[in-house]
C-alpha cells in the first residue's frame, strides 16, 4: 500500500512521468522535478518494462530510497496510455489533489510547479498545462490547441488539447471523469482524456510554466518526391501507424459523439493519408494501405488489438534476419 497524501490545508501535488527504455531522459526529469521551488509531494515513476537498467540507475543513485518517489514497475507494456492511466489512479487512490502527467523526456524548470499554482484556485478550472519549448528554445504549438477565443497572448488563456507532456489534472476531474483510456496504448491518448476533461471545466494554459520536451526518438528517413523532401517511416515503424489512425478514428466516431464536420473532417485525413502512402511513401505499397485500412476499420469496430503492430513488425524483422541469412550463403 502506498503512503496517502500529507495533511495539510493546502492542496497537494504530485507528479506522474512514464518511463520506457530511457534512463538517463529519465535521470534528468527527475532532477528537475525535485529542484521544484514548490516542493512536490510526492513522484510516481510507472516503468513500462524497461530493458536498459532503468531500475538498476535507479537503485544506484539513490532514487528508489528517496522519501518522494514511489516507483511501479508494470508486468508488461502497456504502451505511454497504460502508464499514465496507472500513474492517475496511484496518485489519485493517494488522495493528492493534483496530478502532474509528463513523459521521461520532459524536462521542468525550477519554477514550473510554482508558476502554475495561480491557476489551481481559479474556478471551473479542472486541469494546468506548461507551455512546451523545443530543444531550441521555440515555444511547441504541436502540443496544445487554444479554444477558440483564446490565444498565447491571451490573459488569461485557454486550452481545449494538451499532451500529457506537462499536464497537471485536479482530482476532482479525475473522479467525475475517469482513468486516461488504457486501451490506446499510444497516441490519442491525451486527446480522449482533454474532450472528457473540457466538459468537467477548463484548462488553463500557464504560459510562464516551461517544460522543455527532449522528444529523443530515432529519427525517420527522407525521401525526395515532387521537388521536396517528405519524412517516410521505414517499414518495420510503420506498423506502429495503427495506434496513431485506429485511435484518431475512435475519438471522432465515439469519443467526441456524432458530429458530421468532425466525421467529414475524419475521412479527409484518411483519404490524405492514403494518398500521400501512394504517391509518396511508394515503397512495400500493399502493406502500409494494409497497416492504414486495418487501423481504420479497428477504429470503427471498437477493437483494441494493441499486439497487432508488434505481430506485423516481428515479421518483418523475421523476414529481413532470414533474407540476410541466405545473403551471406555463396551462390544464393
Amino acid at each position: 500500500m502506498y503512503e496517502t497524501a500529507p495533511a495539510s490545508t493546502q492542496p497537494s501535488f504530485a507528479a506522474v512521468v512514464v518511463t520506457f527504455n530511457r534512463k538517463d531522459l529519465l535521470a534528468e526529469c527527475l532532477e528537475a522535478l525535485l529542484r521544484q521551488s514548490r516542493s512536490l509531494d510526492r513522484i510516481f515513476i510507472i516503468d513500462q518494462v524497461s530493458t536498459d537498467g532503468t531500475a538498476e540507475m535507479l537503485k544506484e543513485r539513490g532514487y528508489l530510497q528517496h522519501p518522494l518517489i514511489v516507483y511501479s514497475r508494470s508486468e508488461k507494456n502497456t504502451g505511454g496510455a497504460g502508464g499514465f492511466q496507472r500513474g492517475v489512479e496511484l496518485a489519485y487512490k493517494a488522495g493528492f489533489d493534483w496530478i502532474w502527467l509528463m513523459d521521461d523526456d520532459a524536462i521542468a524548470d525550477r519554477n514550473a510547479l510554482e508558476r502554475m499554482l495561480r491557476h489551481v484556485s481559479v474556478s471551473n478550472v479542472c486541469a494546468v498545462a506548461n507551455a512546451k519549448l523545443r530543444l531550441n528554445g521555440t515555444f511547441d504549438e504541436g502540443h496544445i490547441v487554444f479554444e477558440k477565443n483564446s490565444s498565447r497572448e491571451s490573459e488569461p488563456a485557454y486550452l481545449t488539447f494538451s499532451s500529457f507532456v506537462g499536464l497537471m489534472v485536479s482530482r476532482a476531474a479525475v473522479k467525475d471523469m475517469g482513468l486516461p483510456k488504457a486501451e490506446f496504448f499510444l497516441q490519442g491518448d491525451d486527446t480522449e482524456y482533454c474532450i472528457r476533461l473540457c466538459k468537467a471545466g477548463r484548462i488553463a494554459f500557464a504560459r510562464d510554466s516551461i517544460l522543455v520536451h527532449k522528444e529523443v526518438s530515432r529519427p525517420p528517413e527522407l525521401v525526395h518526391r515532387f521537388g521536396r523532401d517528405f519524412t517516410i517511416y521505414p517499414k518495420d515503424r510503420f506498423c506502429f501507424q495503427y495506434f496513431l489512425w485506429r485511435n484518431r478514428v475512435w475519438i471522432e466516431t465515439y469519443g467526441r459523439g456524432f458530429r458530421l464536420d468532425r466525421i467529414g473532417w475524419l475521412v479527409s485525413k484518411v483519404l490524405r493519408v492514403l494518398l500521400r502512402t501512394c504517391f509518396i511513401d511508394r515503397s512495400d505499397l500493399s502493406f502500409r494501405l494494409f497497416i492504414i485500412l486495418r487501423a481504420v476499420a479497428d477504429g470503427l469496430r471498437e477493437r483494441f488489438d494493441n499486439d497487432f503492430p508488434f505481430r506485423m513488425r516481428d515479421r518483418i524483422l523475421e523476414a529481413a534476419r532470414k533474407q540476410s541469412l541466405l545473403d551471406e550463403v555463396p551462390g544464393s
